[in-house]
């Protein structure tokens, strides 16, 4: 059941990364499938072979692109926007609370174990990365924007000192020290 969670927890962010990186690349030019721009033509319309044919390619690039758990799931969709509207509702909730606690959850729990130092803090970056873009920073004014983003910060640095090996306790004690505390990163 623990390896399914992780599994279902993985998803949505390698997803997102993987359709952004999609999206970057520009589909070929043929973004215009997944924005709806381009309208799917009368099958007795001259442009209908060119249409299906660009649909189809667009289709199979999005389905290249995810996990091969979904693609049984998301294969029977008609037209690459049907798949693209099916995934955002899907995974696309970029506020859902459930998602940015278990991110939270993960950022607590994680363990250094028999990883790197570097592998550790990879790990930790990722997580923290994908929970900025899910629930971002809500402040409007310059000085609350800094005390925001010092608090996270700092949660930030506890979360690092958590999940590095027992065997660093005097290094984490002296950086806990210090006044004022150090960056997540100078640490």
């Amino acid at each position: 059941m623990a390896d399914q969670n992780t599994t279902l927890t993985k998803i949505p962010d390698e997803l997102t990364m993987q359709i952004a990186a999609l999206l970057r690349n520009g589909l070929g030019g043929k973004s215009s499938h997944i924005t709806g721009e381009s309208l799917l033509p009368s099958k007795s319309d001259a442009t209908f072979a060119r249409w299906e044919q660009d649909d189809q390619c667009v289709f199979t690039w999005l389905i290249q692109n995810i996990d091969a758990s979904l693609v049984n799931n998301v294969s029977q969709y008609p037209t690459a926007k049907a798949l693209w509207d099916s995934l955002a509702v899907t995974y696309g909730s970029e506020t859902d609370s459930l998602q940015v606690f278990d991110l939270h959850k993960k950022a607590n729990l994680l363990r250094q174990g028999g990883d790197t130092l570097e592998d550790c803090w990879n790990k930790l970056q990722k997580i923290w990365m994908t929970i900025d873009r899910r629930d971002p920073n809500p402040m409007k004014h310059v000085e609350d924007i800094q005390i925001y983003n010092n608090k996270i910060q700092e949660q930030r640095l506890f979360q690092l000192l958590m999940a590095i090996d027992d065997k660093l306790e005097p290094i984490k004690r002296d950086i806990l020290k210090k006044d004022p505390l150090p960056s997540v990163e100078a640490a």
